[in-house]
């Protein structure tokens, strides 16, 4: 019983926070839409332990057990998350995603993916992190060095590996491969995200999810969701076409 008011009052607590989160970092509305929001949120139980290994253990203590997160006002919590999205990359991370992941499923459906699904799947994940999750500085310097980026940014980082993808560039993408499955902290914890992700089900037809589609799901970006808002991401494609 207690773990069950622990995991109601978790969801609660997220439930009033993400909306001041999404306007204090930007993310556009079409990005994370309330539905796939709310449908993650149920199965919140499932992704937040996988934040603790990154570095994230304090924060998810915080929002589980700490009495004073009920007492930060929404305006004050999107100010901190304006600042903490800016220092972070959240929103340029987030539409990269979308870019990245809408490419791999074009290229997956043409059959113009020259590398195995399974290998991506193992990439994805760990792209999505990087900036916000303190052991991403971790191997951040081996991908920036791999895929010829100018800066540590992983909005950057993604944009490369897409274009890699794109390019059929299977010597950057064989290491940007080998720089995730060789760390003793990313190696382990993306099979344990593939695994959690696995158990989780699509909010839009509530059955187990692609391989393609784990990352996007960690993200609020289900690939098979939010069809009406394909002019906004092809804006977004548009907007930072290579």
């Amino acid at each position: 019983m207690e773990k069950i008011a622990v995991q109601d009052r978790l969801k609660e607590r997220l439930t009033r926070l993400l909306p001041p989160t999404r306007q204090g970092t930007g993310i556009p509305p079409w990005l994370v839409s309330e539905g796939v929001a709310a449908a993650l949120l149920e199965q919140v139980d499932v992704l937040l332990p996988l934040f603790v290994p990154l570095g994230l253990g304090d924060g998810v203590t915080m929002l589980k057990s700490d009495p004073r997160v009920d007492q930060i006002p929404g305006e004050a919590w999107q100010v901190q998350s304006r600042t903490w999205g800016e220092m972070n990359q959240v929103r340029d991370t987030f539409l990269a995603l979308d870019r990245l992941l809408r490419s791999i499923r074009k290229l997956h459906e043409r059959g113009e993916l020259q590398i195995e699904l399974g290998t991506i799947q193992n990439v994805l994940p760990v792209l999505g992190v990087l900036n916000f999750a303190p052991e991403g500085k971790r191997v951040l310097p081996g991908l920036v060095q791999a895929l010829g980026c100018d800066e540590l940014a992983s909005a950057e980082i993604i944009d490369r590996y897409r274009v890699a993808l794109e390019c059929g560039n299977n010597d950057k993408l064989g290491q940007v491969c080998c720089i995730v499955a060789d760390d003793c902290v990313f190696g382990a914890w993306v099979q344990d995200f593939i695994s959690a992700v696995r158990k989780i089900k699509s909010p839009a037809t509530f059955i187990p999810l692609q391989p393609v589609e784990l990352a996007g799901t960690f993200l609020f970006e289900i690939l098979e969701t939010e069809g009406n808002n394909d002019n906004d991401r092809r804006n977004n494609s548009e907007e930072k076409a290579s």
